[in-house]
């Protein structure tokens, strides 16, 4: 009895996730957007694990940001002329419910959302819960969300936490530090995880007298502990790494 209760309570909450989504996506589809960002990164790493060890990488992002919420996505093309080649993509959609309600959060909370995260890849992925945008010293943009996850090959619920961060600073060029962080509990054979990709780029486009901040060039580091949930399956990779705004 406490099995079906416990499922009926996390089915409505599903549900009421679900329909405030619908809600603000129809309410952003009326708007006009506030605006839009989209790059194209190569990146090229040594010493990944199940697979080869050495990858290109090409990667297509967009975020786009309206009055009420935001959409970002990003797909990944690995080895794209290889027999081994795969695709992997996610998208997260965020309605803001400072706006819907009118609520205010003040200074340091900038903004309250529902979040609402898809993963498309051999097993696939639905997560949603709450993000919050803060407002961070020296940071340009920080946000952590705080996910329940729910994997469609494996049973019950995980949860994940997620780290977004991005700063330019001056030091001679302009660079920006920008990454995220992703941590991840058990569900069901799938060990919990922690995935970790700092970036640290210049803007190689001022050399070149390009529109500035079109193209940057630089590292990311890449950490993956207990990759795919497989237990004591651990990679660290440098990749080099170019990404030009279009």
């Amino acid at each position: 009895m406490e099995f079906k209760i416990g499922v009926a309570v996390r089915k409505f909450r599903e549900l009421l996730f679900l329909w405030m989504f619908c809600v603000l996506a129809l309410d952003n589809a009326a708007q006009a957007m506030v605006f839009s960002k989209t790059n194209l990164q190569l990146l090229r790493g040594h010493n990944f694990q199940l697979g080869p060890k050495t990858r290109n990488v090409l990667t297509y992002e967009q975020l786009s940001v309206f009055k009420k919420g935001d959409l970002f996505f990003f797909f990944d093309v690995t080895d794209a002329t290889s027999e081994q080649t795969s695709l992997y993509g996610e998208a997260v959609l965020r309605g803001n419910l400072n706006e819907l309600f009118h609520w205010n959060t003040g200074n340091f909370v900038k903004g309250l959302f529902l979040a609402l995260s898809l993963e498309h890849n051999s097993s696939g992925a639905a997560l949603y819960g709450l993000s919050l945008d803060l407002n961070v010293p020296g940071m340009d943009l920080f946000q952590v969300t705080y996910f329940q996850r729910n994997l469609k090959k494996e049973e019950g619920l995980s949860q994940q936490i997620t780290l977004v961060w991005s700063t330019q600073f001056q030091m001679g060029l302009p660079w920006e530090f920008s990454g995220f962080f992703d941590w991840a509990t058990k569900e069901g054979r799938s060990e919990g995880w922690i995935l970790m990709q700092p970036q640290l780029l210049f803007n190689l486009g001022k050399f070149w007298n390009m529109t500035d901040g079109e193209l940057w060039s630089g590292l990311e580091f890449h950490q993956w502990t207990n990759k795919f949930g497989i237990k004591d399956q651990n990679e660290s990779v440098i990749q080099y790494m170019l990404k030009w705004y279009i």
